[in-house]
């Protein structure tokens, strides 16, 4: 968006145990326990190796505990509740969305509410015999057989509060979250833990979806990057993924580069128009990102409407060799559905470029703006995405960077209705 944003953060301290399994005798529920200081988190049901099908109840206790999660072995968000006064909780968990076999449930407790600072964290164990016929509820991917569907899901929602409110608003896990780090100087943004921080309280497994910088605050200059005057220091910015154990992380190299609200912008100032400056900086980045990690994901990320085409914005396409994935930033900007898809740089002339490069498109970030409730642009961005072969897709569910984006709140009721019923039921059925 056309304004610095900021990745919001918790410092938090946690003590986890390892869980112990205490073998009852005959006849008594097998529990799994997990004792840290004067808490303790105990599963009373179903048994160990219990063969179920459907719909489950895991029950259990945890005094002191204000929220409890259930996630699969693989990450996946299948329950969350509220433990009552005395810590006793039920929490309904649909086995049709896991394999048949033998699967582990992990059960985490924490002392506080969902995404908020804790001091008390447990973890616990639980396997089961899932007999659901091998098939279950829902499809083994969200892409058909001609490569057409979302790959992944996210949302950029500001902390971890929020994260977890738009899982359960949205009702899908989501399988990265976005974040940004420093652009003012290169070695604040090597040292730009804070843009990680927020990983920690996420489950296991989840990817990031991150920017890096072109260029900085205290130099804009792309030339002075293209020349290898900051290598160093760009090798550090993704060494600093490594450091947070994110070698597949999904990295947006200079997005948004139409405006001047950047420093490597090519609206005005020492880059204005420098196209050429813009690929030699790309290219060299990206090629030190790929040293570090061949597995990173490189993005190149222009924007839709307006400012695409006045920028001409194809013209700073760094070139195959080292793009993984065509991002388009898009936001609803009032000019209407038909002007941001079949419009000069709309979706639709972006997914044509996608495709004549061979590369998958995705939205990195998307939205509403300005305070509409337009639920027509959120089901053309629907029919968009399940009609192409789309990376990834991230809500922008924050009012940060001059939008009016934040449907899990409420505050656009329509289109957070058309959301729910479109991308909402969508990933719910298909998600493995």
């Amino acid at each position: 968006m056309h304004a610095a944003r900021f990745f919001g953060f918790f410092a938090s301290a946690s003590l986890v145990m390892a869980c112990t399994a205490n073998s009852g005798e005959s006849g008594e529920v097998q529990r799994s326990t997990t004792a840290l200081a004067s808490h303790t988190l105990t599963i009373m049901a179903p048994q160990a190796s219990a063969a179920v099908s459907g719909t489950i109840d895991v029950v259990g206790v945890g005094p002191g505990f204000l929220n409890v999660e259930i996630h699969s072995s693989a990450g996946a968000l299948l329950a969350r509740v509220t433990p009552d006064a005395d810590g006793s909780f039920s929490a309904s968990v649909d086995t049709t969305t896991l394999p048949s076999g033998a699967q582990s449930l992990v059960i985490d407790g924490w002392d506080s509410v969902a995404g908020t600072e804790y001091t008390q964290h447990a973890t616990a164990s639980l396997t089961i015999e899932v007999s659901n016929g091998g098939t279950g509820t829902k499809a083994a991917s969200c892409v058909d057989a001609n490569g057409n569907g979302i790959r992944y899901f996210g949302a950029y929602t500001k902390n971890t509060q929020t994260n977890y409110d738009f899982d359960s608003w949205s009702g899908f896990h989501q399988d990265f979250l976005t974040s940004f780090i420093n652009c003012d100087t290169w070695a604040n943004a090597a040292a730009s833990d804070w843009g990680f921080e927020i990983m920690k309280s996420q489950p296991p497994g989840e990817n990031i979806q991150q920017v890096v910088c072109l260029s900085t605050e205290e130099d804009p200059s792309l030339q002075h990057v293209a020349s290898g005057m900051y290598d160093a220091q760009i090798e550090n910015v993704g060494k600093l993924f490594l450091k947070h154990d994110y070698p597949n992380a999904i990295i947006r190299v200079g997005h948004e580069f139409e405006g001047n609200w950047y420093p490597w912008g090519l609206w005005g100032g020492v880059n204005d128009a420098d196209f050429a400056g813009f690929i030699a900086a790309f290219r060299r980045v990206a090629t030190i990102l790929k040293k570090v990690s061949p597995t990173f994901t490189i993005v190149w990320n222009p924007g839709c409407s307006y400012l695409a085409e006045a920028t001409n914005s194809e013209l700073a396409y760094p070139g195959d060799d080292v793009v993984d994935v065509i991002g388009v930033d898009c936001y609803d900007d009032n000019s209407g559905v038909d002007h941001l898809f079949n419009g000069a740089y709309g979706m639709n002339q972006w997914a044509q470029f996608a495709k004549s490069h061979g590369k998958p498109i995705a939205l990195p970030e998307w939205g509403l703006m300005s305070g509409g409730d337009h639920p027509e642009f959120i089901q053309a961005m629907f029919d968009f995405m399940v009609s192409n072969n789309t990376f990834l897709q991230s809500y922008w569910d924050s009012d940060d960077g001059n939008t009016k984006s934040e449907l899990s709140s409420g505050e656009a009721p329509n289109s957070g209705a058309k959301f729910l019923q479109t991308f909402g039921k969508y990933a719910q059925a298909c998600k493995p």
